[in-house]
């Protein structure tokens, strides 16, 4: 069912009937892992086709929203004396809030709450003057205070309706089942959308794989490509997305996850594993270890799995035996960090392999369960669950390929996964067998639709795709030709108009021929070994703007495969605020858009994290605002916004975070200006979600006497027209790598900073490329920008080392020296740091291990020439922020919750006459290499290939090194592997000669840039 029905159909229970009260079981409501014993009798049944609930016995005469509901839980806790105790209800503009007794709200199990929720909004239907659009259900403290909702569950919206439920799809049964199904999916990993029950086998061409003597990729270096890994890194950050958002279930042929969590596995019986319920041993074959448990439908049961020690975004994977009679959505409850998120799982789905659930964050003790809560079927399998990926499983003559499991070939996950040999030792060697293990291993899955993902070699131009020359599966060819139009007419609309369409062809490749029944197709992007002078594909390949519009195009022609009328799902938000108003968290965000071809959002969902990177499963919301209740002070809380329409819902935006000011407003603004993916070669620079560091840092800042800071967030896209710099103190703005191509302040930013510092406020600014962007691709105002707002001169582009120590007497003296992300820490390689010097009126505080100026503290502000994010150690990014705020004199909130203005202290200044001198920056100092580019300006999106050559990158300006890479690591071969035909691998004798220029004095910096070897 899609989203937009699923809002109409809660909506529907219009009112509350009393007939006959349906017993519904309750689930473990206190953790202990045994069932509660106790029958909870619900006064809803579900009405029949066209059918309106009736009132409650008694209350059809009552008026107002607390008579009405205190009459309603009177009702309840006549027939369950442990249900919630009724408190206190009000309406505000259509949000009805419920206050009930918490400890017995806090343990209703998932479907009495689901029930209740349906039950609110029925009784109040034409008792709340323009409807109920929102229902908050809270719980009262100890003391009285009432906790908010978000603590106990997501708010759900609701939208205003006829009244009328749809039909059902239950067989005609007064089921409570059906109906909760249809809510709960609002609350589900996966969503409802256009490709909702189909079973998308994705096959990202080649990968690592044994020659015999050594493991090697199966296409070499070209130009800084690799085809085996840009072509996972399209399918995984830009097809699966849209692929998952519009419902599908996408099966890899390939590992998917980018997480280097060895492989955890608990099956039935192990430690972790335990169960609920009735459960019996499995009679049929294929279980993992040879056996695996089930329950009967009838039975209250679960079987649980429970990781052994915290991890962080960490795939989950399940496996069983699937048959006929196993139920076709079965619930997979994952506990994590955020909450609790409900997925369905078709059980009757051929096997066994490992199957996809998402990823998440789990404390020690979480993990999964699969539960007896499902539509159909008669029993419910528990086998294994995966925590992790399957690197390092596969071995060949006693070696592994040392590699992240998503590099290797389809015959390494096959085998790891349990696939008959057939499939993974089809051929003699490891080469041939993964061409065809890809189709075969599609084939014993059973999928909807299959596509490979490939580029070209042979110095061509263009892009084409293929069905197979012999006689191709049903529908493959009219699936090739829609695959090809979407990509091609999406890279000319959207990139490059001059973009050579070569045509749909056939030919005799093993990957497609081998379809049984399933409709495929390959397609041949662009040809990575195109020289970059001569025609645009390697420039495009390396660009993340034309990986994102290829894989889009790919999900959308999938969708229109199968539903021609369906629309696109929606781009995201690019201005999202959040702030602290009135006592509240408020999440806003810009309309829906439609840019680029996408679908008109009709809602959003808002995910939402207290206090760590673990999101909730997310609330639907309509409109463009999502109030959040309060919380404590000093809580950092983040939000991220996806587009819902009946076509599912689409990526989520830039994750935006704020700390809370109780019922103060927040003196800080954070500013989330690194909105970029990563250039050139892979999108792991860029996880979007780094303005949580900068919200933790100042919660866990304080202020002198002790007092707390908070802060306000918004995107850099937000600014001016939904945000005011002047009503706030201070700004900290992350501006990460972003760079020349993105700006990291624009000329109408630059002219909001500067009012902003002239009308008293102040800016904590950090990023790798500010000096780089300001001065050195600068224009005149850039960098006047650069001396007015922060006081500083732009020394070095590279400091050439990953560690900082702090100066003598000044405000970080008391921080031990620490170190920055060198690409093994977490969040990013911080390729080129940039090295400021002081002007008149400011100072060093920081700088870089043997050369110059880190951080340069103005008379109103702060620059680091590295982003702040990427420090190492959380307790140094702790001090840090808490040096910057208070040099810069922002108010902090005390634990009564009052404000509390600094005294002014900035912290330990430098006696006069003090400066860390890099000499002066005359012209002939700087870096003759950077003139390659000399064009200041942004690069729009379909820019001409021209604009760059393999010698400079066309983002940064930056000179690439000899296998074309300019900031990125994801491309470069393991030079311990065998690279049949490779022809420009770096050395680890490159590495140690990187380091040793850490030694270099500062006039060399100047001098010469060094290229960095990855």
């Amino acid at each position: 069912m899609r989203a937009s029905l699923l809002g109409r159909t809660l909506f529907s229970a219009v009112c509350l009937c009393l007939l006959n009260p349906v017993p519904l079981a309750a689930h473990d409501p206190d953790n202990s892992g045994q069932a509660a014993p106790a029958q909870v009798p619900l006064p809803v049944v579900y009405p029949g086709v066209g059918e309106r609930l009736v009132p409650v016995d008694g209350t059809a005469s009552v008026t107002g929203v607390e008579p009405r509901l205190r009459a309603l839980f009177e009702a309840w806790r006549q027939a369950d004396a442990a249900a919630p105790a009724f408190i206190s209800a009000s309406v505000t503009q259509g949000t009805v809030t419920v206050v009930l007794e918490a400890q017995a709200l806090a343990a209703l199990p998932d479907h009495v709450y689901d029930l209740l929720i349906m039950a609110v909004s029925g009784s109040l239907d034409g008792h709340v003057q323009g409807g109920v659009h929102t229902i908050r259900l809270a719980g009262a403290r100890e003391d009285g205070a009432p906790i908010p909702d978000h603590e106990l569950r997501p708010l759900i919206r609701l939208q205003p309706d006829s009244g009328v439920l749809p039909e059902r799809n239950d067989g005609g049964s007064t089921n409570w089942l059906p109906f909760h199904l249809r809510w709960s999916a609002l609350l589900e990993h996966r969503p409802a959308g256009a490709l909702s029950g189909r079973r998308i086998a994705v096959s990202p061409g080649h990968g690592l794989y044994w020659t015999g003597s050594g493991y090697t990729t199966q296409r070499s270096d070209s130009f800084g490509l690799i085809e085996d890994y840009t072509t996972s890194i399209i399918a995984h950050w830009h097809l699966e997305p849209y692929l998952r958002g519009a419902g599908a279930e996408t099966i890899w042929m390939r590992e998917r996850s980018r997480s280097s969590l060895p492989p955890v596995v608990i099956d039935d019986g192990d430690s972790g594993y335990s169960e609920t319920g009735v459960f019996d041993d499995g009679s049929n074959a294929g279980g993992y270890g040879g056996d695996y448990r089930f329950a009967n439908l009838d039975t209250d049961s679960r079987a649980i799995y429970a990781i052994p020690e915290a991890v962080e975004n960490v795939p989950v994977y399940v496996r069983f035996v699937g048959s006929a009679n196993r139920s076709s959505a079965v619930i997979l409850s994952v506990t994590h960090r955020g909450g609790e998120t409900r997925v369905p799982v078709n059980q009757q789905i051929s096997g066994p392999q490992w199957f996809y659930i998402g990823a998440f964050s789990f404390d020690a003790g979480q993990g999964v369960a699969w539960t007896t809560d499902a539509a159909n079927g008669e029993v419910v399998i528990a086998d294994s669950v995966l925590f992790g990926t399957t690197t390092g499983v596969v071995v060949r003559s006693g070696q592994r390929t040392d590699a992240p499991a998503w590099r290797e070939a389809s015959v390494h996950y096959a085998e790891a996964n349990g696939a008959p040999t057939a499939i993974w030792q089809a051929r003699a060697s490891d080469r041939d067998s993964d061409v065809v293990a890809r189709p075969l291993w599609a084939n014993a899955l059973g999928v909807d639709l299959y596509l490979s993902i490939h580029t070209n070699a042979a110095g061509g131009t263009g892009t084409e795709t293929y069905s197979w020359n012999g006689a191709p599966t049903p529908g493959s060819v009219a699936f090739r030709d829609l695959v090809h139009g979407a990509v091609v007419d999406d890279i000319q609309a959207y990139y490059n108009p001059a973009w050579v369409d070569r045509g749909t062809k056939t030919a005799d490749f093993g990957e497609i021929r081998e379809l049984d029944t399933a409709p495929g197709a390959l397609v041949e992007v662009a040809f990575h070994d195109r020289n970059p002078d001569t025609g645009p594909d390697v420039n495009a390949l390396k660009d993340p703007r034309f990986r994102r519009i290829v894989g889009r195009a790919m999900a959308r022609a999938i969708v229109r495969y199968f539903d021609p009328s369906a629309p696109f799902v929606p781009e995201p938000p690019l201005a999202v605020v959040l702030q602290n108003r009135d006592g509240e968290l408020v999440a806003s965000w810009e309309e829906s858009d439609g840019r680029q071809g996408s679908g008109a959002a009709e809602s959003w969902r808002v995910y939402v994290a207290a206090g760590s990177h673990a999101f909730d499963a997310g609330a639907q919301v309509l409109g463009t605002e999502f109030r959040m209740g309060a919380f404590e002070p000093g809580t950092p809380v983040s939000v991220r916004i996806a587009g819902v329409n009946a076509g599912g819902e689409g990526p989520a935006s830039t994750v935006v975070s704020a700390v809370s000011a109780g019922s103060n407003a927040a003196p800080l603004l954070l500013v989330t200006a690194f909105d970029r993916w990563d250039r050139n070669t892979g999108e792991e620079g860029n996880t979007f979600d780094y303005a949580i560091r900068h919200a933790v840092a100042v919660s866990e800042a304080t202020a002198a006497g002790g007092a707390r800071y908070a802060a306000d967030g918004a995107t850099s896209a937000a600014l001016g027209d939904e945000v005011d710099f002047l009503g706030y103190e201070a700004l900290i703005w992350q501006a990460g790598e972003e760079s020349t191509a993105d700006e990291t302040f624009s000329d109408d930013q630059q002219a909001q900073v500067l009012a902003f510092l002239e009308a008293g406020g102040r800016i904590f600014a950090s990023g790798s490329e500010i000096g780089w962007d300001l001065q050195e691709r600068g224009s005149p105002g850039d960098q006047a920008f650069l001396r007015t707002a922060f006081q500083a001169e732009y020394a070095a582009d590279d400091a050439a080392t990953y560690r900082v120590q702090a100066l003598a007497d000044a405000t970080f003296a008391e921080i031990a020296p620490f170190t920055f992300d060198d690409g093994s820490a977490g969040t990013y390689n911080v390729d080129f740091p940039d090295v400021f010097a002081a002007a008149e009126g400011a100072f060093v505080s920081l700088r870089y291990e043997g050369t110059g100026g880190a951080a340069i503290m103005g008379s109103r502000s702060v620059l680091f020439g590295f982003p702040f994010e990427t420090v190492v150690d959380s307790a140094t990014r702790t001090a840090l922020m808490q040096g910057v705020l208070r040099y810069l004199s922002v108010s902090g909130i005390s634990d009564e919750g009052e404000v509390v203005e600094s005294d002014g202290d900035t912290g330990p200044v430098p006696e006069d006459g003090f400066s860390f001198d890099v000499g002066p920056l005359e012209s002939a100092d700087r870096d003759e290499e950077s003139d390659a580019t000399d064009d200041a300006s942004p690069l729009p999106d379909d820019a001409a290939y021209d604009v760059a050559t393999d010698d400079v990158d066309p983002d940064t300006g930056r000179p690439r090194d000899a296998g074309g890479n300019s900031d990125d690591s994801s491309q470069v071969p393991d030079t311990a592997r065998v690279h049949d035909g490779c022809g420009c691998a770096t050395t680890s004798a490159g590495q140690v000669g990187e380091h040793a220029l850490a030694g270099l004095t500062l006039v060399l910096l100047l001098g010469v840039r060094r290229r960095r070897l990855v």
